[in-house]
């Protein structure tokens, strides 16, 4: 009600001072002989006086306000427009807030009265969008008419607002609007926004336009069909489709696999089955097919295995391996065994993609055939079944992957590193550290302290003391500078005061200083509560050992830090 007496007030005041800047009539004055040419309604609400309140508009309290605005609504300039439509939307605002249907059509009916070719366009414009906002049942039609309008911004404005209205009958008034169109642009847009409202009494209109000589319309025809659903828009979709003269066909097929997987999301497995299963025996193209392939696995589950596996058979690699792919997403144990008591059926290269699956499966089965698969003779097989057994990280498997890290051929000593660096439990921080000591070759090196130095510092693993002592071995191991920092650098997390110590060590070598001084300068401030002396006198060592204007900040900043929380 406050928002509603502030509104008044302001139109009360617009309305004042229009009177104000209105020359005064001169009653002396002889009159005309000739009377002038109407004026228009943007002209009279800038040029005359408001007119007494009649019992008409008492019962409207929103008309002058709005009336009063028009002339704003209009200006070509931004300026001027901004708070006009500002307080527009305010006055909107406080009708839908006011909890009272009757004013709000009452508003609505004022709107609606202002949509003539009187009102100038932009505010027209304006007005709609506000409809937008409060429409019912009572606005569809004037903003239909408002479709067939010249302006083009004004048509975009109403078709909007109707996209937004709920009322039941948008749907009649857009399905009479797209037979009136008079451009192709015009008839996508309406056929766009019937999809969005989902209303499958649009389906025979959609339909007529999915056979638009047009290509562009029958394309966003059979999409918005793909999109809605239903028995109609499929037996729709189905006759395009099927049809050898249709020019529409891939449009048709893309659809029917959308509709396919709005069905199965909905629950209707057995439709979507059937869907998927004419598009994998029908379509024209190699993406239909593996979607409709994935389709059916998901909404046959188990009993999609026997096709998958006879795909896995075929000589077309990339059918196989497909196969068995969409075959490692069906869910169960089941699968897992199926596929696992298969294997040596199986071409190599399936074998290959079906053990690398196992491992993200964590069936208790994918265990023993990644075993099985370290025998095999194609070095494909096996370096799947090492990947397999890395993603696993069963604790019992660490001594197999340590001694492959340590004494296999080139590419199965990479994967058994890279396996026991990602590995999840601190169980294999020791082969790690022993490759870091032992391995000639830089990058598995490298790759065993990082994870060697990631399973150290796990959050709750250790104590920080023990964490200290953890990281101390991997500093003696690691050879190169690169480790080193890597080293360091973790150590800035270590909070405790042996962690502080080790770092200072390498403050006065040149090629770790930095590394150093930041680990030492991070670990100040963590220990400023239970060490505050050796916290800053840890920050008047790094000042001395590196002099650069960055370090030196820092430096300042972390010794106020220290004494702010000593204070």
């Amino acid at each position: 009600m406050k928002r509603m007496m502030v509104l008044s007030s302001l139109s009360v005041c617009l309305l004042v001072i229009s009177a104000c800047t209105t020359p005064p009539k001169n009653e002396e004055s002889e009159p005309v002989e000739s009377a002038p040419a109407a004026p228009t309604k943007a002209q009279s609400l800038e040029t005359e006086e408001p007119a007494p309140a009649s019992a008409d508009t008492a019962d409207k309290p929103a008309t002058q306000s709005i009336d009063s605005l028009i002339p704003g609504l209009a200006d070509e300039h931004a300026a001027v427009r901004g708070p006009a439509n500002e307080q527009l939307e305010q006055l909107c605002t406080g009708v839908l807030q006011s909890g009272d249907e009757s004013e709000r059509a009452i508003f609505r009916s004022q709107i609606i009265e202002r949509l003539d070719a009187d009102t100038p366009s932009a505010a027209r414009i304006a007005l709609v969008r506000q409809l937008a906002r409060i429409g019912s049942d009572d606005v569809v039609e004037p903003l239909a008419t408002l479709l067939s309008d010249d302006d083009e911004a004004l048509q975009a404005a109403a078709l909007q607002a109707l996209r937004k209205n709920p009322s039941k009958q948008v749907r009649p008034a857009l399905e009479a609007a797209l037979t009136n169109a008079k451009t192709n642009e015009q008839r996508i847009a309406l056929i766009n926004i019937l999809g969005e409202r989902r209303e499958l009494e649009s389906v025979p209109a959609l339909t007529t336009y999915a056979r638009s000589s047009d290509t562009n319309v029958a394309l966003a025809a059979i999409n918005t069909l793909g999109d809605m659903g239903g028995s109609r828009s499929r037996f729709a979709l189905y006759r395009i489709w099927r049809n050898e003269k249709s020019t529409a066909k891939d449009a048709a097929e893309a659809a029917l696999l959308k509709l396919a997987d709005t069905e199965f999301s909905q629950g209707k497995k057995t439709t979507a089955a059937r869907l998927y299963q004419d598009l994998y025996q029908y379509c024209r193209h190699d993406s239909t097919y593996f979607a409709a392939l994935r389709g059916m696995a998901k909404s046959q589950g188990p009993r999609a295995l026997a096709l998958l596996i006879e795909l896995m058979k075929s000589d077309d690699h990339e059918s196989a391996e497909q196969a068995a792919r969409i075959a490692l997403e069906i869910p169960g144990e089941v699968v897992t065994l199926t596929l696992s008591m298969l294997m040596a059926e199986l071409p190599v290269h399936v074998q290959a993609v079906i053990l690398e699956g196992l491992g993200k499966r964590g069936d208790a089965t994918s265990r023993s055939t990644a075993l099985n698969g370290l025998k095999h003779e194609d070095p494909r097989v096996r370096l799947a079944a090492l990947q397999t057994l890395g993603a696993m990280s069963d604790n019992q498997d660490i001594p197999l992957l340590a001694k492959v890290a340590a004494k296999g051929p080139e590419q199965e000593r990479d994967v058994a590193v890279r396996a026991l660096a990602a590995w999840r439990s601190v169980d294999a921080l020791n082969p790690l550290l022993l490759i870091v000591r032992t391995s000639d070759e830089p990058t598995p090196r490298m790759l065993a302290l990082e994870g060697y130095v990631r399973l150290a510092t796990q959050p709750g693993a250790f104590e920080p003391s023990e964490t200290c002592r953890l990281l101390e071995n991997a500093m003696s191991a690691a050879r190169a500078s690169r480790g080193k920092k890597h080293v360091l650098t973790a150590l800035g997390d270590a909070r405790h005061l042996d962690a502080l110590m080790m770092a200072e060590l390498y403050l006065g070598k040149p090629e770790l200083r930095h590394e150093a001084a930041i680990a030492m300068l991070k670990l100040s401030r963590s220990l400023a509560n239970e060490h505050p002396g050796a916290a800053l006198a840890a920050v008047g060592k790094v000042r001395a050992a590196v002099n650069e204007e960055s370090f030196l900040k820092q430096a300042d900043e972390a010794e106020a830090y220290i004494k702010s929380r000593a204070e």
